[in-house]
């Protein structure tokens, strides 16, 4: 659940099923965003002549146009307000995550349509993209595709109806994972006995306490 695969297929398969003009980017994945380029530093024998100022390490960003935006920061806005984003130590309902756990274990095997198979028609999901709607089981499985990484539960816990989940990423049964051992995060709600909304969280520290970083 990492990387989304680069496959032109994939992409106008999703954007038509799911009707939104933007891909939907996998856990841990971060976008890419064009960046002023770093002008090279002057060799040996062409130093800066005395009186001249060095040139700055970076360009300033032309005017009119803003810098890109820190991906995990774009995720807190585009999380609907309501939705928890963190854990407040209550512990998981055991039918919510018997769900969840069931969905993991398809990815991880590589069992796409069983995987899809754990959203319900119409699941809202929100994976670095404005949130979406899942309309029909093609859209499901499209959405489940984008992962090249399964992933195992390390913490889970209920907050107002929905579970806050963090991942730890694993390799997948048919696709080994670009980022084994990052971490993700997300909140799901289920309803019987399926998830109907999905919200990827900023990616949550790694074990030292140190941002995760992204998982590509």
């Amino acid at each position: 659940m990492a990387r989304l695969k680069p496959t032109a297929v994939l992409a106008a398969a999703l954007l038509a099923l799911v009707g939104c003009g933007d891909k939907a980017a996998p856990l841990g994945a971060q976008p890419t965003a064009s960046r002023p380029s770093t002008p090279s530093p002057p060799p040996d024998d062409q130093a800066t002549p005395p009186g001249r100022p060095a040139p700055p390490d970076d360009q300033a960003t032309p005017p009119g146009r803003s810098a890109a935006p820190d991906p995990q920061e774009l995720l807190k806005l585009l999380v609907p307000k309501g939705v928890p984003t963190s854990a407040d130590g209550q512990p998981a309902d055991p039918g919510d995550l018997k769900v969840v756990k069931r969905w993991l274990a398809a990815l991880t095997e590589g069992d796409i349509p069983a995987a899809a198979d754990t959203f319900a028609d119409g699941t809202v999901v929100q994976n670095l993209t404005p949130p979406m709607r899942l309309a029909d089981r093609a859209a499901r499985v499209a959405f489940n595709e984008q992962f090249p990484c399964g992933a195992e539960i390390v913490d889970a816990s209920s907050v107002k109806g929905y579970l806050v989940v963090t991942y730890r990423l694993t390799d997948r049964a048919d696709s080994p994972c670009d980022g084994p051992g990052g971490k993700a995060a997300g909140t799901i709600k289920v309803e019987g006995g399926k998830m109907t909304e999905w919200y990827r969280l900023p990616d949550p520290p790694g074990d030292d306490g140190k941002p995760a970083g992204p998982v590509v």
